[in-house]
């Protein structure tokens, strides 16, 4: 579907150790695994900073490895969900 209407889907690995248990997806590299073996270019991987760090950690050494899989980045702080260098918001 994604290469007859010329879109590409990202698909977004949500860390299941704390804000989204049960998710199915929840490691950026079972992601890497799954999208290989579709082998489609016009699904990629949206890696949310938060979310890896929280689930696999080793955020840099992932993105180096597998950056050409990575369409889109969403950043916040770990452990705080936020801005990066916001901290924490905890007194």
């Amino acid at each position: 579907m994604a290469e007859q209407h010329d879109v590409i889907y990202n698909l977004e690995p949500l860390n299941k150790v704390l804000d989204h248990p049960g998710y199915p997806l929840a490691r950026p590299i079972d992601a890497v695994h799954l999208l290989r073996e579709v082998g489609s270019p016009r699904i990629k991987n949206l890696l949310d900073i938060y979310h890896t760090q929280m689930q696999q950690g080793n955020v840099i050494q992932f993105l180096r490895e597998y950056a050409e899989m990575i369409r889109y980045i969403h950043v916040a702080d770990v452990p705080g969900r936020r801005e990066p260098g916001a901290g924490s918001g905890r007194n």
